[in-house]
Order: structure tokens, then C-alpha cells, then sequence
């Protein structure tokens, strides 16, 4: 008898174990198959002068607090132009140092190779891999860290090798790309300012938001 009831104790854990694998399959196939008819309703933004264009969620905006116009003579003028892909309207602080929103991407444009340059110096940090963007190619990161508990960086903990627990965690994608005339550097953010569980997940689910936007862009000019 004593064996009987043990092993209906394994039969029964055996079930939820089975039912719970079957669950998460199920709602991971949900979440997938969900964000894939999201992503086609995107908006597309085109810029026919300058030869690039990207999608993005339709609640979404441009956002431009200066004004400053995205065109050549802009950067021919002031070597410069740039904008972000922002869940909120304004920016809500200095549109050049804004607090970055989560998810958020960045679109740099310049007529110098300094951004570019300066990443190129941290190559072996950043490991990018190239990427076709329409015509041309790009040089594209992505990466997950954050700060440990000790107030340590958790890069240079994996620089020298060692294990930290974090205590927020920040995930990146970026991509630096010439063009026949300019440089572009576009990069999106995600962060958490703890590391409970709903936390991560928000900023998981905006990082796949900005990068599926970066994945986006295509170059023609």
C-alpha cells in the first residue's frame, strides 16, 4: 500500500511537471506568433533625402524638441542631425542628454567618422558583427549588463573574469553605418533601476521593441 501511494505521489508530480512545460511552450508560441502580427502594423518612416527608413509602433513618435531639421543641408551646415523613437512625445529634459525612455532609439547622423571612430576603439569590448541594412553594411552590438552590488561595473567584473550579483540590468543594441555621404549611429536602451522580476520583464519586453526597430532600418543612398 505504502508503495501504491508513492507511486501515484510521482505519477501526480510527473502531470504538473508535464502540464507546466506544456504551459510556458504554449504561451512562449502566444507571445511570438503575437509579436509578429504587432510588428506588422508598424508605421514606416522614410527619409527619401537622405536615403533611409525605418518602422516602428504606431503609438509611437519622432521626436525632435529643437526642431532641428533631418536633412543635408542641416548636417552640411552644422556637421550634425538627430532624432529619437520615443513611446513618449517630449523629451523631458536636454533634447542633446535626455533621460533615455526604456526601449528608446537614438538616430545620430554626422558628416565626420568621430562616433564611429571612437567605437571602433572599443571593438574587441563591443564584438560587432556586420550587418546588411539595405545597400551597406554595418557594423551591429548588442549586449546585457548593469552594475553590481558592490558598485562595480559588470563589464569590468567580465573583463578580469570574475562573478558579480547585479543590481540593475541594462540591455543595448546599436549599429554604426556609412553611408555615401554620412555617418549614422543609431542605438536603443533598455535599463531597470532593481532586479525583480516584473522589472526585467519590462525591460526585456522594450529592448525586443528597440531592436526590432534597429533590425528595421534599410539604407539606399
Amino acid at each position: 500500500m505504502a508503495k501504491e501511494k508513492e507511486n501515484k505521489g510521482k505519477i501526480k508530480w510527473g502531470k504538473v511537471l508535464v502540464w507546466i512545460f506544456g504551459v510556458s511552450i504554449g504561451l512562449a508560441l502566444a507571445f511570438v506568433v503575437g509579436a509578429k502580427i504587432w510588428v506588422s502594423t508598424w508605421q514606416t518612416y522614410v527619409n527619401d533625402e537622405l536615403g533611409f527608413s525605418f518602422r516602428y509602433p504606431k503609438s509611437w513618435h519622432i521626436v525632435n524638441k529643437n526642431n532641428i531639421p533631418i536633412t543635408k543641408y542641416q548636417i552640411d551646415k552644422y556637421g550634425w542631425a538627430g532624432f529619437y523613437v520615443d513611446s513618449k512625445s517630449e523629451l523631458p529634459n536636454d533634447p542633446q542628454d535626455p533621460i533615455r525612455s526604456l526601449g528608446d532609439v537614438q538616430v545620430w547622423i554626422e558628416k565626420t567618422s568621430s562616433t564611429m571612430d571612437a567605437h571602433k576603439l572599443q571593438a574587441n569590448y563591443l564584438k560587432p558583427k556586420e550587418v546588411r541594412y539595405g545597400s551597406y553594411i554595418g557594423l551591429t552590438s548588442s549586449g546585457e549588463g548593469g552594475m553590481c552590488s558592490e558598485l562595480k561595473s559588470f563589464w569590468l567584473e567580465r573583463l578580469y573574469k570574475n562573478t558579480c550579483k547585479l543590481k540593475t540590468l541594462s540591455l543595448s543594441k546599436s549599429f554604426d553605418l556609412k553611408t555615401s555621404s554620412y555617418y549614422f549611429y543609431v542605438n536603443s536602451l533598455s535599463y531597470t533601476d532593481d532586479m525583480n522580476l516584473f522589472s526585467q520583464n519590462k525591460a526585456r519586453f522594450y529592448n525586443f521593441i528597440g531592436s526590432k526597430i534597429i533590425d528595421s532600418f534599410v539604407f539606399t543612398k
